[in-house]
């Protein structure tokens, strides 16, 4: 089933996937805790970080969570310039 959230096509449900163990940098794509404009920002770089986790392993995922978390925290703080 296909939802839409800000105009995109949201991505599968990480919890479709098979069980595999959460890496740890997870933790750093919550956005519940921002204010509403910088979340839905966030929102989206956790959407994607999820799924990747949900598909992929090994220490080309580590890499590009790594890079997906610098992305997310640089258009976070964008938004919070446009907006202050």
């Amino acid at each position: 089933m296909s939802d839409t959230r800000g105009g995109i096509e949201a991505l599968p449900d990480p919890a479709d996937a098979q069980a595999q163990p959460a890496p740890a940098i997870l933790k750093h794509f919550e956005y519940r805790h921002l204010p509403s404009d910088l979340a839905a920002v966030s929102e989206k770089f956790s959407l994607l970080a999820h799924y990747l986790a949900s598909q992929f392993q090994g220490d080309e995922l580590e890499a590009a969570l790594n890079r997906l978390v610098e992305a997310k925290d640089w258009a976070v703080r964008a938004a919070r310039a446009a907006n202050p």
